[in-house]
């Protein structure tokens, strides 16, 4: 009997300490406050796509890249999102030097694509929300990343 008591006052503090605990947080429920932080880093646009999630097209200097929204119910409360971006190049690179990518770098997933154009994508768990600073800094990190992919691409394509 004392031990069902003890469990109800734990489970009775536990919700309002995981309630707080995603106060201020971003989570796919919030596209538009997402959409910020993107924008800070060059242009970007808030759509829908064919299956009424949202997704957020967007360009950093020269380079085009797509935030996919995955994982959402009925257009919302998304529990995860997807950077990717492709690269047009004249002849794709080999499996080893992609491979080599996907061996020493920590961010970004190395792969062609169905058109064969080297791409790079990058996901993002969003279940239990991320704090604003970290989505900025985690778009930074992708920007980064993006040049440091068309850097080894040019390098390995001579």
């Amino acid at each position: 009997m004392m031990m069902r008591i003890y469990s109800a006052l734990l489970l009775g503090l536990a919700a309002p300490l995981a309630a707080a605990q995603t106060v201020g947080l971003l989570d796919g429920s919030q596209p538009q406050s997402m959409l910020s932080a993107v924008q800070q880093f060059g242009s970007a646009e808030l759509v829908t796509d064919s299956d009424g999630d949202p997704r957020i097209n967007a360009q950093a200097e020269e380079t085009r890249y797509t935030v996919f929204f995955y994982d959402c119910t009925a257009g919302k409360q998304c529990r995860s999102v997807q950077f990717s971006a492709s690269w047009k190049q004249p002849q794709a690179p080999s499996a080893e030097t992609l491979n080599r990518w996907n061996r020493d770098k920590r961010f970004g997933q190395a792969y062609l694509d169905a058109e064969q154009d080297p791409t790079l994508a990058w996901d993002i768990n969003l279940a239990h929300g991320i704090s604003a600073a970290n989505w900025q800094d985690t778009v930074a990190t992708w920007i980064d990343t993006m040049g440091q992919y068309s850097t080894f691409l040019y390098e390995n394509s001579r």
